[in-house]
């Protein structure tokens, strides 16, 4: 799968400058990653998205921290695909499982025990499991960098005991906020890069060049899937 990167002093507005990042794209469609069960894809663009998980990229994802940094990412397969990819320990990325609705939130961090976000247009009922906003949803000149003090930002923490929501952003076409402006933009230019090597193995190779300490974003847009066919 195509994969591009982004180093220090490209990132967005809610990344900060000093977060670096990727962004991984099928090879006919840039949303080929996806998983087609994502809501956020709308109906025209589920025959792009794919129904097979990449295990192989998904073990490398899990291994691609920089040394003494933090890597975090999200993602719409459901935990039974990655859980046993190595996510979610000492040294390793954080995967967090982006529910569909607070209803599912709930569930999957109640009863699959894995970090869980959402996206939510207003403030939920009050459920069984506590939540907070996303602090750079709320607060001014509030990004990822800064998030959370020495503790690294609140997406980067496995272990944590909240849901951490998102504020649902108003699109015209698309729900997903990766098919729309700049980050559509760079995720279609992705499509592109061809690799010589396995992008797993891309990757690991990219992150061991990072300078020690940084944090990292996988997938500002794409996930761990699959294009169909291979």
């Amino acid at each position: 799968m195509p994969l591009s990167f982004k180093d220090i002093g490209h990132g967005n507005s809610k990344l900060g400058k000093l977060v670096v990042h990727t962004t991984r794209s099928g090879e006919a469609h840039h949303m080929g990653t996806c998983p087609s069960s994502c809501p956020l894809l709308g109906e025209h663009n589920k025959e792009h998205a794919t129904d097979k998980f990449d295990e192989d990229y998904a073990a490398a994802l899990a291994r691609a921290v920089p040394l003494f940094g933090k890597a975090w990412s999200y993602t719409h397969w459901m935990p039974v695909h990655w859980r046993k990819s190595g996510f979610n320990m000492l040294g390793r990325t954080t995967m967090n499982f982006s529910a569909n609705n607070w209803e599912q939130a709930q569930y999957v961090f109640k009863n699959l025990k894995v970090p869980v976000v959402v996206n939510l247009s207003e403030e939920p009922p009050k459920g069984d499991v506590p939540a907070m906003w996303c602090p750079a949803d709320t607060m001014e000149d509030m990004d990822c960098s800064r998030c959370g003090g020495s503790k690294g930002p609140i997406c980067a923490r496995p272990d944590r005991s909240f849901i951490i929501m998102f504020k649902q952003k108003k699109w015209k076409k698309t729900p997903c906020y990766a098919a729309n402006g700049y980050v559509k933009f760079n995720w279609i230019r992705t499509m592109k890069n061809k690799m010589k090597q396995s992008d797993g193995k891309i990757l690991l190779k990219w992150v061991s060049r990072l300078r020690h300490g940084t944090m990292l974003r996988h997938h500002v847009a794409g996930d761990m899937g699959q294009i169909k066919g291979e």
